[in-house]
This record gives structure tokens, sequence and C-alpha cells, in this order.
């Protein structure tokens, strides 16, 4: 049997050797050791926990945003149509609605998107993002902060809200 060596390096150690006798195989000459596979192991564990500690719920972010938060009534003229938005920050727990028509009592109706679940904030306190992975990000252009007039607001998506 013949052996040809690569002179390449596994992954975990050792070289690839090219064996051949009518059938082309390859081989790692070196098992890996017990410090790599526990190098490997850690590393892993990190990237997880990157991935996890990423998205940090927007109430343990910065508890100003909790409570209910609308625009005020606009004409758009695309819907032809006064609307409204609205985020509500409830715990963990969020929602957005998105150019609706004011239907009294300051609900709003007939939304042209919503996004209802947990609300998290990215790591670099930018965006925030209400409902599934797949939920559009909001922008955050100014956090929650009260106005000398004692009136609370915040800007997202380039739109003025008020706590309510």
């Amino acid at each position: 049997m013949e052996q040809f060596s690569l002179g390449i390096h596994c992954f975990l150690g050792g070289k690839f050797s090219i064996l051949h006798q009518n059938n082309l195989y390859l081989s790692c000459d070196k098992k890996p050791s017990m410090k790599k596979y526990s190098l490997i192991f850690l590393s892993t564990l990190a990237m997880c926990l990157l991935l996890v500690s990423c998205n940090k719920p927007v109430y343990k972010y910065n508890a100003d945003f909790q409570g209910k938060w609308q625009t005020i009534p606009v004409f758009d003229s695309l819907l032809n149509a006064t609307t409204m938005s609205e985020i509500l920050i409830d715990g963990a727990d969020g929602s957005f609605k998105n150019s609706c028509n004011p239907c009294g009592n300051q609900e709003l109706c007939n939304c042209i998107s919503v996004q209802i679940g947990k609300a998290v904030m990215n790591s670099t306190k930018t965006h925030m993002k209400i409902g599934s992975s797949n939920s559009y990000q909001l922008s955050i252009d100014e956090e929650p902060k009260v106005a000398a007039n004692g009136v609370w607001t915040m800007k997202i998506q380039g739109l003025q809200y008020f706590r309510q």
C-alpha cells in the first residue's frame, strides 16, 4: 500500500495522508488531544453565551421604555387617512402597532402591521425588536426622556412617541 503525506494539518492536529490501493482514502495520523477537545468545547460554550446575551430585554436595559407610547394623529397622504402608531412595553413583552386608525379612547384599529411578543434590544442599543426573530427592527433615535413640561417622549423610526 502506497502512502503519500500531503503536509496539510488536520483541523484537530496531525497530518492528512492519502492511502492508495485502487481506492482513495484520507486519514489523519494523529488523534486530537483532550486539551483540544476542551478548547473546542469552551469556544462553543462562549459563542452560545454570546449569542444568547446579544438581545437583552428592553425593560432590563432601560426601565423608562415601560408603558404605552403613542404618536399624535397625523394625516397619511398615501393611506388617505389619519393614522397613529403605538408601542407597548409591559415587562419582557411588547407590541408595536404601525399606521393605525384612531378608533376612540386612545385605542387603535385597522393597523397596517402589528408585532406582538418579547421586546428585546440589540447589543449596540440602537434597535429594538418586538416579536419573533423575523420581526422588523425599530431604530431608536432618542431614548425615553422627560421634557421640561413633564411629558415623557421618545423617538423611534423618526416618529415622536408620547407616554400615555
